[in-house]
């Protein structure tokens, strides 16, 4: 069996105006994201400690 691919989107370029707002909304997302994600690895990894 072999599978078949589905054709990637076609591209939109973004709207000028938006385009570095969008970048930035997207960084600050990934930032908070990576950020939680470190304090959940944090306290798991503490939980795991203290069950040893």
């Amino acid at each position: 069996m072999t599978e078949v691919n589905s054709p990637p989107p076609p591209y939109i370029p973004p709207r000028q105006k938006n385009s570095v707002h969008i970048l930035r909304s997207q960084d600050y997302l990934t930032q908070n994201l990576d950020n939680a994600t470190i304090l959940n690895l944090d306290k798991y990894l503490e939980k795991k400690k203290i069950k040893k």
